[in-house]
């Protein structure tokens, strides 16, 4: 016997990489958290401390407005497209504050279940874009090793040719 496994027992995959279960977020719980880090984006503007949060800011305060996107991830989108019919953008007053007590709002909005089925839906197109897009990728990505092998194949007849 070899005496790298001498006193070695060998077992299966699972008793070194047990299944983990996790909890997966709801769109609805992701976007949550994501107004949560606006709320904290904009106090810290207010008042900067040690360590600026992590996050992207989705407003804009400048020249007497304040303005918001609402994005899920990469996607800005309306909330309620019945009432901002095609503008993604908001001026929600002229402050930070102003944009803070809106954030707060749109989370009391949230917790009670009133936009759900349009976080879900944006949640759906976002994976629907990027599912067409890895698609696409590798339909490119075929093509050009297609052509690659093409161009080989040609290469190959001309070598045996000469």
């Amino acid at each position: 016997m070899n005496d790298l496994f001498k006193g070695v027992l060998f077992v299966s995959e699972e008793e070194v990489i047990k299944p983990r279960v996790v909890a997966s977020k709801s769109p609805v719980e992701t976007f949550k958290e994501a107004v949560e880090k606006q709320i904290k984006l904009l106090e810290y503007d207010l008042k900067p401390t040690e360590t600026k949060p992590e996050g992207r800011a989705w407003y804009l305060v400048k020249d007497g407005k304040a303005t918001t996107l609402l994005r899920y991830s990469s996607m800005s989108f309306e909330l309620d497209p019945a009432i901002s019919k095609g503008q993604k953008a908001l001026q929600v007053g002229k402050t930070h504050a102003n944009l803070i007590s809106w954030f707060k709002k749109l989370l009391t909005a949230l917790n009670t279940g009133q936009y759900d089925d349009r976080i879900k839906a944006i949640s759906d197109e976002l994976k629907a874009t990027r599912a067409a897009a890895r698609a696409e990728n590798v339909k490119k990505q075929e093509e050009a090793e297609k052509k690659a092998a093409e161009a080989i194949a040609a290469a190959s007849e001309k070598a045996d040719e000469e």
